[in-house]
């Protein structure tokens, strides 16, 4: 199985992980599709689409929304032998270490405002908006 926290571009992660499922022959999970990513046909055959509401993906909410959505398919996403993360939410659906399988994370975003971008953002946001996220992530990670 290949997870991606979602496809709104046409990115290098995206594409990646979009070359990924279909070399592998793996399921691939996402947060949500928009039209402006890539075409149905660039996706492989078992796919499992989130469908995080449109509402949950403005920016701020979006990464927390994501994390949440993504820890609910971590019993589901257990009974895959092998796992592929890509990007900071979908991480959240590896299952409680112990379980049998194997989790592997391609870090190509790291959550930033965790480490080189923290000010920048905790001077933007106000403190609950970001200690929120900041909290969620540091024990998801």
């Amino acid at each position: 199985m290949v997870l991606h926290n979602y496809y709104s571009i046409r990115g290098g992660g995206e594409r990646l992980t979009l070359t990924m499922a279909q070399a592998l022959r793996a399921t691939l999970m996402f947060g949500y599709r928009s039209m402006e990513s890539y075409e149905a046909g660039m996706f492989p055959a078992e796919i499992r689409d989130l469908h995080l509401p449109e509402i949950l993906r403005r920016p701020g909410m979006r990464p927390v929304a994501l994390a949440l959505r993504f820890s609910m398919e971590r019993q589901f996403v257990g009974t895959y032998p092998n796992r592929i993360f890509s990007g900071i939410a979908a991480p959240f659906a590896a299952p409680e270490r112990g379980k049998s399988g194997r989790n592997i994370y391609y870090c190509h975003t790291p959550p930033r405002f965790l480490f080189d971008q923290r000010d920048r953002y905790a001077d933007r946001l106000d403190r609950l908006q970001y200690r929120l996220p900041v909290q969620l992530f540091k024990q998801g990670y």
